[in-house]
């Protein structure tokens, strides 16, 4: 999959497009395919080495998109549910996968976009 990573504290110009391999949910845990991601001033700070991070880690912590599978022991959704997704870092890449609790089913009406937001 496709990820863009932050390969050293210092702004935009630090960013860079990458493949990485496909996350796996693990239990408790849904995988996202992240068809929408915002930019807050958390992911700023991030990607400006303000709140410092270990080097090659995917910014963007909020995002949206559908969820492709469902680690063990995971209830209440399914696999092709529309979902907004709230967790600390990693939803610039094209797949994230995160825990069941850090998600919420997006309604009729709302847009992924909207949802990213």
């Amino acid at each position: 999959m496709r990820a863009v990573v932050a390969a050293r504290p210092g702004g935009l110009d630090a960013l860079q497009l990458v493949e990485v391999p496909d996350p796996v949910p693990g239990p408790g845990e849904v995988l996202v395919r992240v068809r929408a991601t915002s930019l807050n001033y958390h992911d700023y700070m991030v990607v400006a080495g303000i709140i410092p991070q270990a080097p090659g880690r995917v910014p963007m912590s909020d995002g949206a998109g559908e969820i492709a599978a469902l680690g063990e022991g995971v209830t209440g959704f399914s696999v092709g549910d529309r979902v907004a997704i709230r967790t600390t870092l990693g939803t610039y890449a094209t797949a994230i996968a995160v825990p069941v609790s850090h998600i919420a089913r997006l309604t009729d009406g709302v847009t992924t976009a909207e949802g990213a937001g």
